[in-house]
């Protein structure tokens, strides 16, 4: 005998059902009904693995919860969010700021990467701009529900979904910011360290990003030479991706709706951790203790962050970047020599 189906109320309302799905094609909201703790041990909760133990989803339509938001009149806490470059660390941060009692960090949520889809392919969901408007104000309100009293709730993005960023921080209820970065070299050893499937990734977000970005095209057909090695291509191609979402920080720091927008980068949270997260508990108004900062940290550093059941074996790191750095580098630095003269820089 299947499950009852929750009222749109108890859907809307409760943290245990989560919107995962924004199903642009039939104009529905898919829920999955699940816990803190499954949501919290998790490194991504977009839909790599089953995010609900007793596996049930459930459906509304989408016009059903935007008739449910209009006469929600229950106050709602501020949108905190960890924007972030690929590969630096956000994962990390994400775990860190998940705090029982404190802060639930939502890691990557999916209906998140659906909205950027919405965007990015110009569907009705967009173009209809009251629709939009209402649509992400009801996406976030989902992602602000507390699991307990006095908790806040810290959305950390995957980087597919910055192509959002502006929008979800003008649609934003007094939106908090904090915009993880990487340097240049750092990022592209990361993209080449993570080996073919890393770098398809990272060509598919500059794809992706390209729709907000008119400059991409050209600096793309600029980064092809048939003169230069095929990977050194992708390297700039990769070079490029990095630029793309910096420029989208960019645009977030020069915003003055933005109650508070902190910028931090992987070299500051790998060399000082503790002082990093102070300052992301400040900028975000998490209330983090020294206490809390130290087992969160003590927690979250022990464990390979996209793979919590492995320790985090920093000198095989350390290894496999010297590697990288021995069999890619003069690549590295012929792309790092192309984009700055490319781009100015």
């Amino acid at each position: 005998m299947g499950a009852v189906q929750p009222s749109v109320q108890t859907l809307l309302e409760k943290p245990q059902f989560l919107l995962h799905r924004i199903d642009a094609a039939s104009s529905q909201l898919v829920f999955l009904e699940t816990t803190r703790e499954l949501l919290s041990a998790l490194p991504f909760i977009d839909g790599r693995v089953q995010l609900s133990p007793n596996r049930r989803s459930y459906s509304i339509r989408i016009q059903e919860a935007l008739e449910w938001q209009a006469n929600d009149e229950r106050s709602s806490q501020a949108d905190r969010f960890i924007f972030h470059v690929s590969f630096c660390g956000s994962t990390l941060l994400a775990r860190a700021c998940d705090v029982p009692g404190r802060s639930f960090a939502y890691k990557e949520p999916r209906a998140l990467i659906d909205l950027a889809t919405i965007k990015a392919r110009r569907l009705g969901q967009y173009t209809d701009r009251e629709l939009w408007s209402k649509l992400a104000n009801l996406t976030l309100g989902q992602l602000r529900k507390p699991w307990s009293a006095g908790e806040v709730s810290v959305v950390k993005m995957s980087n597919w979904a910055n192509s959002t960023l502006i929008d979800l921080l003008q649609h934003g209820r007094q939106p908090r910011a904090v915009l993880l970065s990487i340097g240049l070299r750092d990022f592209l050893k990361a993209v080449l360290r993570g080996g073919p499937s890393r770098i398809d990734f990272t060509c598919r977000v500059l794809s992706h990003l390209q729709a907000e970005n008119e400059e991409l095209g050209q600096l793309i057909e600029q980064s092809a030479s048939l003169k230069a090695d095929p990977m050194e291509n992708v390297v700039r191609l990769a070079a490029l991706a990095r630029h793309a979402q910096i420029r989208i920080f960019d645009r977030a720091l020069a915003m003055k709706s933005t109650r508070s927008v902190h910028c931090l980068s992987y070299e500051e949270l790998v060399q000082h951790p503790a002082e990093a997260i102070k300052g992301v508990s400040q900028a975000l108004n998490l209330n983090l203790s020294e206490q809390d900062i130290g087992a969160a940290l003590n927690k979250a550093m022990v464990r390979d962050a996209k793979h919590p059941e492995r320790f985090f074996d920093r000198q095989r790191a350390r290894q496999i970047n010297r590697r990288v750095e021995k069999e890619y580098g003069h690549l590295i630095d012929r792309a790092i020599d192309w984009y700055q003269l490319c781009l100015g820089h």
